[in-house]
């Protein structure tokens, strides 16, 4: 079955619009607004945060699911942003597939699935930046041990980290959204789990019960801390050395799993036909073998990436 050109052009055409869509929401949605202090930016983020909070009940899961995968990426971007790029992606594997094997069903097969690629792009933004904020977190436990041995107090402790230049700013961020969340409810564990919500990183659960306990026996959270922080240092070092490991594999897997599509795509373009005796094959059959092939082939790329990813 194969779709005339212009009802293909129909579809290209919707793909091209959905772009131009994107563009002019995203550029709808930049806000000019006068520059604001550190402490009125953690202040009005915390007022959202909080909001957000209130709203849960209202939303569905999959809105939340979404909502909290885009704040741990550390993107700023609308549900219905989202949503746009996945029909985006959608529309333009469907358009691709088709014409490589020339059928609409396995076209449409494709599109939904392409439908879920924003959402694995989304996670491997979230697991990049959850991998520099770890790194960035030990940094900060270490300022904050440091200034807990000289006599202060768990939040002058956590002060300290968020004005610190030794500290990288976007932790230095966080670390501030902490003192203003607490300061306006009182309550420092909270606080702290409250970045686990927004960071993902398990370290800062950890902590945010480390203090919850300290707070109820009286525990030395210098020693905690210092702990944490050789524990972090640690772990990072037996990533890198995996991942330096298996480097040369990833790189691998990346080609190899592109070939087909790369050579499948320049035999389209320059001999149309090449294909046509393959896909006629016992009846057509040879079209959905070839389609299978391609299928295996991704499965295999997500499969094997999948095994190369470290993650202690």
């Amino acid at each position: 079955m194969r779709i005339p050109d212009s009802v293909l052009m129909t579809y290209l055409a919707f793909g091209a619009m959905a772009v131009i869509m994107l563009i002019g929401a995203a550029a709808a949605s930049k806000n000019r607004t006068r520059t604001l202090s550190l402490e009125e930016r953690l202040s009005t983020r915390y007022s959202k945060e909080t909001f957000d909070i209130k709203q849960r009940e209202e939303e569905s899961g999959l809105v939340k699911n979404i909502k909290k995968q885009i704040k741990q990426a550390g993107l700023d971007v609308p549900v219905s942003t989202y949503i746009l790029v996945a029909v985006v992606s959608a529309i333009i594997i469907f358009a691709v597939v088709y014409y490589l094997v020339e059928s609409l069903p396995a076209a449409l097969v494709f599109a939904i699935a392409g439908a879920f690629v924003p959402s694995a792009i989304l996670e491997m933004l979230r697991q990049r930046r959850m991998e520099q904020l770890d790194s960035m977190f030990s940094k900060a436990l270490k300022r904050m041990s440091a200034s807990l041995r000289s006599n202060s107090t768990l939040l002058q402790a956590v002060e300290d980290a968020s004005m610190s230049e030794g500290v990288p700013r976007l932790m230095r961020e966080e670390l501030g959204l902490v003192v203003v969340e607490y300061r306006a409810e009182g309550d420092l564990p909270a606080a702290f789990f409250h970045m686990h919500e927004r960071t993902g990183l398990e370290d800062v659960r950890a902590v945010a019960l480390a203090t919850e306990i300290a707070q109820g026996q009286g525990t030395n959270l210098a020693d905690v801390f210092t702990s944490f922080v050789k524990t972090i240092q640690e772990r990072e070092e037996m990533v890198a050395d995996a991942r330096a490991t298996l480097s040369s594999t990833r790189s691998s897997v990346t080609i190899m799993s592109a070939m087909p599509f790369v050579f499948s795509g320049f035999l389209k373009l320059t001999q149309p036909d090449y294909f046509d005796a393959a896909y006629a094959w016992q009846g057509g059959l040879g079209r959905y073998l070839i389609l299978l092939l391609y299928v295996i082939d991704v499965v295999g790329f997500i499969y094997l990436r999948h095994r190369c990813n470290i993650r202690l």
